[in-house]
């Protein structure tokens, strides 16, 4: 049994098996400003190893920032859409995906900006991908910050990258 004590600890400080801890995860770099991977209406923190970059034109994504370099599987998305308002932008976005339900809203602070934020799971076949999407105004218009995994374990790790990018979220 000695044995496993250190692997235990080693697992544990690692954040494996942590159980709806959200806590951010380490800072890197920043997105969002002129001259950053991503121009965008927002800035954030990234996640140390996360790799940002725009994608084609023509998208209305504005920026991904991928987790595989950080040794997971997944992405952070960030979206620029019209809507009348947060809660429609939020609602559009999220009942556009096949398979989407249990929607979850609720008034949150991204820094220090009022938004909107929903959550959800989108099933297919026997598998239930979990997403959260967050919605801050913005350059007249509503920019939505997506996180999502293939299953519970992905999007455990990779929604402490999206708790650091809300919480050090500001306007351009």
């Amino acid at each position: 049994m000695k044995k496993f004590v250190p692997l235990a600890a080693l697992l544990l400080a690692a954040g494996c098996g942590s159980d709806g801890d959200t806590k951010p995860a380490p800072a890197a770099a920043e997105v969002g400003p002129a001259g950053s991977a991503c121009p965008m209406p927002v800035t954030f923190k990234i996640a140390e190893k996360w790799k940002a970059g725009t994608v084609d034109a023509g998208s209305e994504i504005l920026c991904e920032i991928d987790s595989k370099p950080a040794g997971s599987l997944g992405f952070l998305r960030v979206y620029k859409v019209t809507a009348p308002d947060l809660e429609s932008g939020l609602k559009t976005f999220a009942t556009k995906s096949k398979g989407a339900e249990g929607f979850a809203y609720s008034d949150v602070t991204a820094g220090a900006i009022a938004g909107k934020e929903v959550s959800y799971v989108i099933k297919q076949d026997d598998i239930e991908m979990p997403k959260r999407v967050l919605a801050v105004s913005a350059a007249n218009s509503v920019v939505l910050l997506e996180v999502g995994g293939l299953d519970q374990e992905t999007f455990d790790t990779n929604v402490k990258a999206y708790e650091l990018a809300k919480s050090t979220l500001k306007l351009t």
